[in-house]
């Protein structure tokens, strides 16, 4: 006597792209239960980072993203150095960074920043990698431009990378404290 069961077996091996069909399917399940399982995950670590507490060894420079150190490697190279960090500020709990010009970047930092702004583009994709990109040129383009140079900038990575640029006229007339120090200083 032939059970259904033989005949199951039977029709498996007589037409094998049902099976695959049916592997197939079961592929199609496992992938969307590995996508819930992601979609899951993604939204507790984003609870966890809403409710913890703003950690500030979080925000330093040496626990920094890959991406976050070859974006502040362009700004370094420009003469711009990270002089502050403000932590906490916010309902996000961010950090704004806040660099100052140490130098006046010179022509061969300018190559420099350039080849490591193109390093940058090739090594990082994505919204917000290329929102942080557009600030890297943006300093870039100032550095190159000529008429002014950033005195400080102070950025911000979360939620979205954002910058404010405080500009200085390059030919600009000492203020009466710089002229002060400049007077009193002993000439050689």
């Amino acid at each position: 006597m032939i059970r259904p069961a033989h005949l199951l077996i039977l029709a498996a091996l007589a037409f094998p792209t049902q099976a695959r069909a049916a592997d197939q399917d079961a592929g199609w399940l496992d992938r969307s239960m590995d996508m819930a399982r992601s979609a899951g995950a993604s939204i507790s670590g984003a609870w966890r980072d809403l409710t913890a507490p703003v950690l500030p060894s979080d925000h330093l420079p040496s626990s920094l993203s890959e991406d976050d150190r070859r974006f502040f490697a362009v700004l370094e190279v420009l003469g711009l150095q990270l002089a502050e960090v403000t932590i906490g500020k916010g309902w996000t709990g961010g950090a704004t960074y806040r660099f100052v010009s140490a130098r006046e970047p010179s022509d061969v930092d300018l190559d420099q920043a350039e080849r490591r702004y193109t390093a940058y583009l090739a090594a990082a994709s994505g919204f917000r990698a290329r929102a942080k990109q557009k600030i890297a040129r943006q300093a870039l383009d100032t550095a190159l431009g000529g008429g002014f140079t950033i005195a400080a900038m102070e950025i911000t990575l979360s939620p979205w990378p954002d910058a404010a640029y405080q500009l200085t006229a390059r030919n600009r007339p000492p203020e009466l404290g710089e002229r002060r120090i400049i007077e009193n200083t002993p000439k050689k």
